[in-house]
C-alpha cells in the first residue's frame, strides 16, 4: 500500500463525503435555509474561506464532515449562555427581561453574522416538514445518485463477476442427489438464462417447489429437476460457485441504465436484511474503522478503475444506508424528530434535543471505538 494509493484513496472517501454535504447544502440553499459553514471532514480546519455568509472548511480529519444549517435548537442554546454571562453584570441583571433579550440578539448578530429575523426567515426549523424532510434526505440520496452512477460507468467498461461454473457440490444436498457435478456451467435456471452465479443464487431463491436446471457438461446440455431445501432463510440447492470462472459483464449506453437500477436495488435490499447480523458475534467482529476503509480503498486504487468504481458503489450505498438509520445525530435520527415534531405539533425543547444528541453521540462513539479497535486487531493478526 503505497503512499500515493492512500493519498488517492483518502481523496476518494473526501469526494465521497464532499457529495453528501453537498446534497444537504443543494437543498437547503434551495428552500432558502441559512448555511452556517459546509466542511469536509471534523476536527480543526486546515483550509477556510467565508463566502456570503458561510463558511467553506477542509478539516483536519477527512472521514467525515458537516453542513450546519441555522437551528433555533443551537441558538436557543448559545441565547442561554449568553444571557447568562450578560446576568452577571448586575447593571444589566437589574433590566427588564425585554431589555436584556434585546442585548443578547445585539450580541449574536454581532459576533455570529445573524438576526432573530434570520431564524423566523431562514431557519430549518420555519420550513414546512416535507422540506426539512428533504434538506435532511438530501445528503443520503447524493449517495445513491453517486453510487447508481459509479455502477453505470462500470457496466460501460466491464463489470467483472462470478461464472456460473460449479466449483463444488454439497454432500447430502439436491444438488448432490439429481447429480449435478463440479464442472458443469449453469446455463439456464427455470428458463431463464443466467450469466453470473449472482443470477444462479437469485433464480433458485425465487424458485417455487422445483428448480428446473440446464447445465452444460464438456460439448452436452443436461436437464436437471431439485427440490431445493431452505438454509440460514433462503433456498438452496447446495452448489458452491467456481472462484475461478470469471466473466466480464458489459452493456451498451442504454442496456445499462436498468441493469444499474436493479443492482443498485438488489444491493440496498440486500444490505438492510442483513443489518439484523451486525449484531452477531461475526458481525460485531467485521465491522471496520478508518485504517480498514483506506486500506480497501487503496488497494482498490491499485487493482484499476473497476476497483475503484466498485468500491464507489459499496460505499456510497453503505454510507447512504448507515445515515438513514434511525440513530440521534444521524439523518435518519433527524428525520424521526422532524416526523415526531409533525405528529405533536410542536417543537422539541432544546433541553430534550440536547439529550437526544448526547445519546446518538454515544452510540456512534461506541461503534467507533469497536471499529477502531478492530483495526488494531487487525493489525497484530496481520489481517490488515
Amino acid at each position: 500500500m503505497t503512499v500515493l494509493y492512500v493519498i488517492v484513496a483518502v481523496l476518494i472517501l473526501g469526494f465521497i463525503i464532499f457529495f453528501h454535504e453537498l446534497g444537504h447544502f443543494l437543498f437547503a440553499r434551495m428552500f432558502k435555509v441559512k448555511v452556517l459553514s459546509f466542511s469536509v471532514g471534523f476536527g480543526p480546519a486546515i483550509w477556510r474561506k467565508n463566502i456570503g455568509g458561510t463558511e467553506y472548511r477542509i478539516s483536519a480529519i477527512p472521514f467525515g464532515g458537516y453542513v450546519s444549517p441555522l437551528e433555533r435548537t443551537k441558538i436557543d442554546i448559545l441565547a442561554e449562555e449568553v444571557k447568562e454571562r450578560l446576568r452577571k453584570d448586575k447593571l444589566i441583571s437589574s433590566l427588564k427581561e425585554e431589555y436584556i433579550d434585546l442585548l443578547v440578539w445585539e450580541e449574536i448578530e454581532k459576533n455570529f453574522g445573524f438576526s432573530r429575523e434570520d431564524i423566523q426567515k431562514h431557519s430549518l426549523e420555519s420550513r414546512p416538514f416535507w422540506q426539512k424532510f428533504l434538506v435532511v434526505f438530501a445528503g443520503p440520496l447524493f449517495n445513491i445518485i453517486l453510487a447508481f452512477f459509479s455502477i453505470y460507468i462500470l457496466l460501460l467498461v466491464g463489470l467483472p463477476s462470478l461464472g456460473t461454473k460449479v466449483g463444488k457440490v454439497m454432500e447430502n444436498s439436491p444438488a448432490e442427489r439429481i447429480g449435478v457435478k463440479p464442472g458443469d456451467e449453469v446455463i439456464e435456471i427455470n428458463g431463464k438464462r443466467v450469466k453470473t452465479w449472482d443470477d444462479v443464487r437469485r433464480r433458485i431463491a425465487v424458485s417455487r417447489d422445483r428448480v428446473l436446471i440446464k447445465v452444460k457438461r464438456g460439448e452436452e446440455i443436461i436437464e436437471f429437476t431439485a427440490e431445493p431445501e431452505f438454509r440460514n432463510g433462503r433456498k438452496v440447492i447446495g452448489i458452491l460457485p467456481d472462484e475461478n470462472s470469471r466473466v466480464m459483464l458489459k452493456y451498451s449506453v442504454f442496456s445499462a441504465l436498468p441493469e444499474s437500477l436493479k443492482f443498485s436495488y438488489d444491493f440496498m435490499t440486500t444490505l438492510l436484511k442483513s443489518i439484523p447480523l451486525l449484531f452477531s458475534r461475526e458481525g460485531v467482529e467485521s465491522i471496520g474503522g478508518p485504517i480498514s476503509i483506506a486500506k480497501f480503498t487503496a488497494d482498490a486504487v491499485s487493482e484499476g478503475i473497476s476497483s475503484v468504481l466498485m468500491i464507489s458503489f459499496f460505499m456510497n450505498i453503505n454510507l447512504a444506508v448507515l445515515n438513514l438509520l434511525p440513530i440521534p445525530v444521524l439523518d435518519g435520527g433527524n428525520i424521526l424528530i422532524f416526523f415526531v415534531e409533525s405528529l405533536v405539533r410542536r417543537r422539541l425543547s432544546y433541553r430534550v434535543r440536547g439529550a437526544i444528541a448526547i445519546f446518538g453521540l454515544f452510540i456512534l462513539l461506541a461503534v467507533a471505538a469497536l471499529a477502531t479497535f478492530n483495526d488494531i486487531k487487525g493489525i497484530i493478526m496481520k489481517k490488515i
